[in-house]
């Protein structure tokens, strides 16, 4: 009958419209993931100067600066969730092209890069681009394709209040990692209570000690390479002269 025919596709339509929310969801994630692996691969950069510690950091930016990243990690969390929501309301039915064809098959979610304990704690990423977008078209490009709402909601990303505040705070901070630079007193940044116990209830489950990242892009290799060497021509300086004064009171 008529109606029989209209409840089944009814529910073909909501099998392909939860289908196309899956690579939504696997996409939104895959970027994230690809961010946060492209941070590793780059270690501090101009958004990011003081982001790992450094071999040299005399003025102790590092330590100046986490409330900072801390507040950029809350942010780009809430902008996050924002384009989650979008995707998600704005999710349309796959096409049957896309769920019978090749293109969309579900072994891209499974295959997607997906955050894990072991990722975002101890995983050491063996693949370094030359950028960000380059990554993540090799690795979420294909998920993109299978999602129609990331045209829809892409203003979210550039154009929303998440996204300004993200980006000012970026630019404020990227200001306060200069003064630190030149010596100015520059004091931790004040965290709301709720982002300040966001990230001591993370801490709680957190490793503790130091984390090493062995990064493979050989232009990070050459600069901390570069870090080793002047700290050990200093601390043989240091040594020397310990040595000198040494021979010059037992002289006296």
């Amino acid at each position: 009958s008529a109606l029989r025919l209209c409840l089944i596709a009814t529910a073909v339509m909501a099998n392909l419209q939860d289908e196309s929310l899956r690579y939504c969801e696997s996409y939104n994630e895959c970027v994230a993931v690809s961010r946060l692996e492209e941070r590793l691969c780059i270690g501090n950069s101009r958004h990011r100067p003081y982001w790992l510690p450094s071999f040299l950091d005399p003025k102790k930016c590092y330590e100046k600066l986490k409330n900072d990243y801390k507040l950029l990690d809350h942010l780009e969390l809430e902008l996050e969730k924002q384009h989650t929501a979008c995707l998600i309301e704005q999710t349309v039915p796959m096409t049957e092209e896309q769920s019978n064809g090749q293109r969309c098959s579900y072994h891209l979610i499974q295959n997607a890069p997906k955050f894990s304990f072991a990722r975002t704690i101890s995983y050491v990423p063996t693949n370094c681009f030359t950028g960000y977008e380059k990554r993540l078209e090799k690795e979420c490009g294909r998920l993109k394709a299978c999602c129609a709402a990331t045209n829809r909601c892409h203003h979210v990303l550039s154009d929303s209040d998440a996204a300004k505040s993200l980006n000012s705070t970026r630019a404020e901070m990227w200001k306060r990692a200069r003064g630190c630079e030149r010596g100015e007193e520059i004091e931790p940044l004040q965290l709301a209570l709720e982002i300040a116990a966001q990230n001591d209830d993370d801490q709680t489950w957190s490793p503790k000690g130091n984390i090493t990242f062995r990064i493979r892009d050989q232009e990070t290799i050459a600069r901390e390479e570069a870090e080793r060497k002047q700290s050990r021509e200093r601390t043989n300086d240091d040594d020397k002269k310990h040595k000198d004064e040494a021979e010059r009171a037992r002289a006296a």
